[in-house]
């Protein structure tokens, strides 16, 4: 809604946007009318500033978090909401730029300074400053954020009619229906009160289905618990209901249900040429390593043409007629006339509506990831995956909608995306690649994300395609790995986003695929090029999978520095370490640790040993590819080197296996393959285990 201006000028009232997540209009005067970012349109949340000076003033478990809104009240303002985390420290010297200029000394109240806790700095502008990019100093640090203009004026940001809340374990809600009338009842006074001025009338809980039996609603934990999903129906209320909610004691966060949008861009095919991985050198790392069919690849997009005749051999099971238990599913479930209410077409024949065990592809974004992660090698068809024997969990999040213009998008709700990630780690995937994401920074999402980095996973994330510096989630959270694109001249694209939270680049311009045939079918046969971050992302997650089918048991975090470290450099150091180079991470040395992810202390034992396979080796090969389908039968104890050592690793602390062993002074003079294992076991020698992985490290190597 635009409301136009009064006669004098003034008025108190936000101006522009939709007020239930719809279109919104750019902060410009057109013809008498002002249309504003207001918070409701939150064009501008989830850029982040870091404040991390030489002095660690501030210093916080992440950066604050600033949010940007203009307001028309007789002169236009720009309010700058600064949430920063961490001890009572004071930043002073803050300095505000627009656009190049410096408008510290518009900006109240004077002196500029941040503490750690939340801030608000308005700052008087002219009519030239109501959009546009902005820097905030402190602390010896500056980062940029963007105000006043979307991207794409266009699209929703949430789903309109629905909040998320985390309530505490004190407080319930449940529906009931009087009279044919639907509504919910709570224990909290305060909590009843909204509901009924907000008209709800759904609640649903996010996460607990994938808890299912009473053993694994016991281990759920905390972070999602008592996660619900509200639908209400007081039109043009779901930021003035998260800003009621989120007053409430008994609320930990309350959040609109945020969109995440796909991030790549079709391109026609010009000529056959898989030029990424010659680029990356993925050749030479296949005669190491080609994959191991234990090694899972979660892609969590728009579902996976299972069937494709170049990835059906790599599917984690036969998803014909429906995935078995714990192999693939179908989370989409939206409320299709709230987005037809908002003008979207929903393509016919697409499931929207039923989550199942049939997690089809509609809009070719997945399989196109599917493909690039771990399409099938060597089998004389189209393609061969960066991991071409690893396996592949299809996990379908997004679904399609045609907007005003006739252009097609895919798009995932934040609750639909949440479950999806946590399936994925429950059911043991080794890696999770997705490559949609949103500056909007969802509680729900992220929390979805530290439990499945808690479980062990490698979680890797597109950067975004909008050439700009602005963080894309999930991409910018703690522990995932975020992903630019690169081009064949070895320099970013020119639609990669960019900054100090990339980790590394990935080739991403006209990339070869699978895609569909048909939407909505499982077979296909089809092939084309692709482009975006969308594309480099899961050229990462095939790199993760080939490092742990290499190196059984590695961490996350351990897979991270690999990746970081196993690149080759460019010029543009603005995309993370460099581009990756898979031979190169392949062949980085792991560091001998284990960690301890789990909640409480360890005390246990540590030993360390040498086995050599028994079995018949191929000729010998220094970088021979290792044959995963050996029987563990055929491996026997040959050295030990550390037996039964007390050790204590303090909870989310590293124990480091150098100060036990060295492998230069281990001299093994008998031919043959063998590998290392460390391993922490309690009394009975049964190998602990943390709430992610066992508390072990491993690696092969040959001996001449």
């Amino acid at each position: 809604m635009v409301i136009p201006l009064t006669s004098s000028g003034c008025s108190k009232d936000f101006l522009g946007g939709f007020g239930i997540g719809g279109p919104k209009l750019g902060s410009k005067l057109i013809s008498g009318f002002l249309g504003i970012a207001t918070e409701k349109d939150k064009y501008s949340l989830g850029e982040r500033i870091n404040i991390t000076g030489a002095s660690d003033r501030l210093r916080a478990n992440e950066a604050p978090e600033i949010e940007a809104q203009l307001i028309e009240d007789c002169n236009l303002r720009l309010v700058l909401s600064i949430d920063a985390q961490g001890e009572e420290e004071r930043c002073d010297n803050v300095r505000i730029e627009l656009n190049g200029k410096d408008i510290t000394s518009f900006c109240s109240p004077q002196p500029l300074t941040i503490h750690s806790a939340y801030n608000e700095i308005t700052c008087n502008l002219e009519e030239a400053d109501t959009s546009g990019f902005g820097k905030l100093s402190a602390c010896g640090s500056e980062e940029g954020f963007v105000y006043g203009s979307s991207p794409d004026p266009n699209r929703l940001d949430y789903v309109p009619g629905e909040v998320i809340v985390k309530l505490k374990d004190s407080v319930g809600i449940e529906m009931r229906t009087i009279s044919g009338q639907t509504s919910l009842s709570t224990n909290n006074p305060q909590l009843q009160a909204l509901l009924t001025k907000y008209k709800a009338t759904n609640v649903e809980d996010v996460f607990d289905g994938l808890f299912a039996s009473s053993q694994d609603k016991a281990d759920m934990p905390d972070e999602l618990k008592g996660i619900k999903k509200i639908t209400i129906e007081a039109e043009g209320s779901v930021i003035e209901a998260v800003r009621s909610l989120s007053t409430l004691p008994d609320i930990e966060f309350a959040e609109p249900n945020y969109l995440l949008y796909s991030t790549y861009v079709p391109n026609d095919p010009h000529f056959w040429d898989q030029w990424a991985h010659l680029r990356t050198e993925a050749p030479l790392a296949w005669e190491i390593e080609m994959g191991d069919p234990n090694v899972v690849i979660a892609i969590i997009d728009s579902g996976v043409a299972y069937n494709h005749i170049d990835l059906k051999e790599n599917m984690l099971a036969d998803c014909t007629g429906g995935c078995p238990e714990g192999t693939g599913y179908d989370f989409v479930d939206i409320h299709t006339f709230i987005y037809k209410l908002v003008g979207y077409v929903l393509p016919k024949g697409e499931d929207y509506t039923s989550p199942d065990n049939n997690p089809t592809d509609f809009r070719d974004h997945g399989t196109v990831s599917a493909g690039i992660a771990a399409a099938v090698g060597n089998n004389e068809e189209g393609v061969i995956g960066v991991c071409p024997r690893c396996s592949i969990m299809p996990v379908r999040g997004s679904f399609t909608v045609i907007g005003k213009k006739g252009l097609a998008s895919s798009m995932g709700q934040a609750d639909d995306w949440a479950k999806g990630i946590v399936y994925a780690a429950n059911n043991k995937a080794d890696v999770l690649s997705t490559s949609s994401g949103e500056s909007r920074n969802s509680n729900t999402v992220k929390r979805a994300v530290n439990y499945a980095c808690k479980m062990g996973s490698v979680f890797v994330a597109a950067a975004g395609n909008e050439n700009r510096e602005v963080r894309i989630y999930p991409a910018a959270y703690a522990g995932v790995i975020a992903v630019a694109a690169t081009n064949s001249d070895d320099t970013k694209t020119d639609f990669s986003n960019y900054g100090p939270w990339v980790d590394v680049a990935a080739p991403g311009d006209t990339i070869w695929s699978t895609t569909l045939t048909r939407p909505g079918e499982a077979y296909s046969s089809a092939y084309d090029t692709f482009s975006g971050t969308s594309a480099s992302s899961p050229y990462i997650s095939g790199t993760a999978a080939l490092i742990l089918s290499h190196y059984p048991g590695l961490g996350n975090v351990e897979v991270m520095r690999m990746i970081r470290r196993g690149v080759d450099e460019i010029e543009d150091k603005s995309i993370g370490t460099g581009r990756i180079n898979v031979f190169k991470a392949l062949k980085v040395r792991p560091e001998s640790k284990v960690v301890n992810t789990g909640d409480l202390d360890i005390n246990g034992y540590l030993s360390i040993w040498i086995e050599k396979y028994s079995g018949e080796d191929t000729a010998y090969n220094p970088d021979a590819r290792q044959d995963h389908g050996v029987k563990g039968s055929e491996w026997r104890a040959y050295y030990s080197v550390v037996k039964k050592e007390a050790v204590k690793i303090e909870k989310g602390a590293t124990l480091s296996l150098d100060q036990y062993f060295n492998p230069k002074k281990i001299s093994l003079t008998e031919p043959g393959r063998y590998r290392v294992f460390a391993g922490v076991t309690d009394k009975r020698e049964v190998t602990i285990a943390t709430v992610s992985r066992p508390l072990a490290w491993s690696w092969e190597f040959w001996v001449e």
